[in-house]
């Protein structure tokens, strides 16, 4: 995987205050297979919208996460 294009920590974060769910959905999509601070997933976690959650649970896959934050 080319991760030369990748957001940066610094830019998934901006993403996740934006108003359009779809922006937070795709920071949570930039998150997969990455090592992120738990910090940054479980915001998505507790995002409003559903899609969000689900990027984040997917982001999930493969990192040991707490049930609780699950």
């Amino acid at each position: 995987m080319n991760t030369t294009h990748m957001p940066s920590i610094e830019v998934i974060e901006r993403w996740l205050k934006d108003e359009d769910c779809d922006v937070r959905a795709a920071a949570m999509n930039a998150c997969q297979g990455r090592e992120v601070p738990l910090e940054v997933i479980e915001q998505g976690l507790k995002d409003e919208d559903c899609d969000v959650r689900a990027a984040a649970m997917n982001a999930c896959q493969g990192r040991e996460v707490p049930l609780e934050v699950i």
